[in-house]
């Protein structure tokens, strides 16, 4: 596929076959759903490879901070926090750690 062998980073909204996704929530600290969802598996038959999940709000609030793993720092300036429910993909991007990272933008956190 166009994608063959990207690592990306995949926000925590989605689900990654075998992988932990808890919406950033103590309820599903351990969900680990048994397949893709529609978005992953359309990136992963495109060779797209997973690598990490990124950090979001509990259910999709306007910070990048949960119960779970904590803040997401800005990786620039570690004194700030990165904002959105996708800050935790734009932290990957920003760092350099992936190329491509999910996101979705529900109240302007992709602009």
């Amino acid at each position: 596929g166009h994608l063959y062998g990207l690592p990306i980073a995949v926000k925590d909204y989605n689900d990654v076959g075998g992988v932990l996704t808890t919406y950033g929530s103590p309820i599903y600290a351990e969900n680990v759903p048994d397949k893709s969802d529609t978005t992953i598996a359309h990136l992963e038959k495109n060779g797209a490879i997973p690598i990490a999940k990124s950090n979001v709000p509990e259910w999709a609030g306007g910070h990048t901070f949960n119960p779970i793993f904590g803040t997401t720092l800005n990786p620039w300036n570690l004194k700030l926090s990165v904002g959105g429910s996708s800050g935790g993909s734009a932290a990957a991007l920003a760092s350099g750690m992936v190329w491509l990272a999910t996101g979705n933008d529900l109240g302007g956190s992709l602009r």
